[in-house]
């Protein structure tokens, strides 16, 4: 599974000091207030939707309109004139907090959706906690090359360290499993830390940082999200009586 993981806390990171421009960790203080406002993500369990709001806002809507002009939830319009048209969207399922779903239902999700949502929700949730994410490393899988799956074959990294051929496997798309060493390093996934800004080392503070946080603080999201109704997913809903749209 490719994803992103939270390293543990601490504080190995070092401390802003004299060579971090004050008007930059300013910004980044009020750009984490912003992000920290945020609300988590909202889960569909089962299909993507108009939510309860929307639906009675649509309903008010409709019955503002002539007949001829009225439709229906799920009803496909079509545009005079123009051969084309839109669906409009069904009542969705019940929705989940992200933060719910990734402390109660995480693997649910179809994998690159739950690393998004994931993703997502840990921005948040370091805000609202006064922190910011930020990036440690990669993390790297050296595996025997006879139990390398055709999944792993595009995220090959490198080799280990000291053996022939260096690094760089990446670059050779089209090499062949039989040329590869006996182990090969395949990459795993990103890891990332949540710290204090009063932690954060200058190098810390970079234009990559910067952008993340802009990004969420001006409601950047990777969703809609939604998660299968699955068993586990029943369980919870019911457990916590969360009723349908």
């Amino acid at each position: 599974m490719r994803s992103w993981s939270w390293a543990a806390e601490g504080r190995e990171g070092g401390v802003l000091d004299e060579r971090t421009e004050p008007e930059i960790v300013a910004r980044v203080r009020e750009l984490v207030l912003e992000i920290a406002s945020r609300e988590y993500p909202s889960v569909w369990v089962g299909k993507l939707g108009m939510s309860e709001e929307d639906l009675s806002e649509f309903h008010k809507m409709n019955e503002e309109l002539p007949e001829y002009m009225r439709a229906e939830p799920g009803e496909f319009v079509g545009v005079e004139g123009s051969g084309e048209g839109f669906r409009i969207p069904e009542a969705g399922g019940p929705r989940l907090n992200g933060l719910d779903v990734i402390r109660h239902l995480s693997g649910e999700m179809p994998e690159e959706a739950d690393a998004d949502l994931h993703n997502e929700v840990m921005h948040v949730y370091a805000a609202k906690h006064g922190k910011v994410v930020i990036y440690v490393g990669d993390e790297i899988a050296w595996i025997p090359k006879e139990q390398l799956t055709d999944a792993d074959m595009p995220w090959l990294l490198g080799l280990p360290k000291g053996g022939p051929g260096g690094i760089g496997l990446q670059a050779r798309p089209k090499i062949a499993r039989e040329d590869l060493p006996p182990v090969v390093g395949v990459w795993t996934g990103g890891c990332t830390k949540a710290l204090p800004i009063d932690e954060l080392a200058p190098e810390q503070v970079d234009e990559d940082l910067l952008e993340d946080l802009h990004y969420y603080a001006a409601g950047g999201h990777t969703g809609p999200f939604v998660i299968p109704e699955t068993e586990r997913v029943k369980a919870y809903l019911a457990e916590h009586d969360v009723q349908s749209e």
